[in-house]
């Protein structure tokens, strides 16, 4: 039988119950790991003196595991070194006569790369150009040229590289857990999707990723319905050490969208309402959902599904 011992949430306060091989865990969810993680990366740590295993000068590493093992310029260096084995770096002659000229012009203007005005503008340029998805359009136009699909990884050389790279490579358990955590902040984002039998995207009349059309239908209704709702707002650790993550609140009542069980789902589902029968959970099954359809499709523009 597994241990438990009592931690204190450094974000919201609260006391939460985990397991004891999980005793370093610092936050009760999700959403607290996120401002957590949000705050280290703001946080200047206290730098330790290191040297660099290539050119064995002495460097600052500022990074928080303090895991560094090399200075700044050798992994700038390797990194240009990657990108010219791979060819990133090949011009036309047309392109370099393009771009010289260009460099010309600027400098004999007065443009200097250095100055933290031009710093400011670059950074806001290049964000502007990554929201309106220019970045990934012209991206995918490049490759489709140079390697004749619309990205590098799905080249043999990349699959190729990728698998070696990967060989017999194991993870930690914290790493795994910190791997799910950044995975899912990702797809509740929009930037990323999950690949299942459940059409899951992000929904952009709802600015919300669902993993199946009954999740973003059950959205929809509250919508109509004029009440406010929150999707995978909290998970729970259960006595066993896994984690329950239901997939509504509406007010103060939970909601599990669930056309058929899949694993241990079930049985997770039974944990979590044995051990908190203090929340109020209903499952929306089959038959409730198609009741709901009944009663809303018509009423609802972007309705998924029959």
């Amino acid at each position: 039988m597994p241990n438990y011992i009592k931690n204190t949430c450094v974000i919201c306060k609260n006391k939460f119950e985990i397991i004891y091989k999980k005793r370093n865990q610092k936050t009760c969810s999700k959403l607290c790991s996120y401002e957590l993680r949000s705050i280290t990366r703001k946080t200047k740590h206290k730098p330790v003196n290191k040297t660099c295993l290539v050119c064995s000068e002495i460097f600052l590493d500022t990074s928080k595991k303090k895991t560094a093992k090399k200075c700044k310029s050798c992994i700038n260096k390797q990194m240009v070194n990657t990108r010219k084995k791979r060819g990133s770096y090949k011009r036309t002659d047309t392109q370099n006569e393009k771009l010289s000229k260009t460099l010309k012009e600027k400098y004999k203007n007065g443009w200097n790369p250095n100055t933290e005005e031009h710093k400011e503008k670059l950074s806001k340029l290049m964000k502007e150009n990554w929201e309106s998805g220019n970045f990934a359009r012209l991206s995918k136009e490049t490759c489709l040229k140079k390697y004749g699909v619309d990205h590098w990884m799905k080249t043999e050389e990349a699959k190729k590289y990728f698998s070696e790279t990967q060989k017999n490579r194991e993870f930690s358990e914290e790493t795994k857990q910190k791997m799910r955590i950044s995975a899912a902040k990702r797809v509740r984002s929009g930037k990323e999707t999950l690949f299942s039998n459940g059409n899951g995207y992000y929904r952009k009349d709802l600015k919300c990723y669902f993993r199946s059309n009954w999740e973003a239908n059950f959205a929809r209704i509250c919508e109509l319905n004029g009440e406010k709702w929150e999707y995978e707002p909290k998970t729970f650790v259960l006595k066993s050490g896994r984690t329950y993550t239901p997939d509504f609140k509406v007010g103060n009542t939970f909601y599990e969208i669930k056309g058929r069980w899949l694993g241990d789902a079930k049985l997770k589902f039974k944990e979590f309402c044995n051990e908190h029968s203090t929340c109020k959970i209903e499952l929306i099954n089959g038959i409730i959902y198609k009741n709901l359809t009944k009663k809303y499709k018509h009423l609802i523009k972007n309705w998924e599904g029959k």
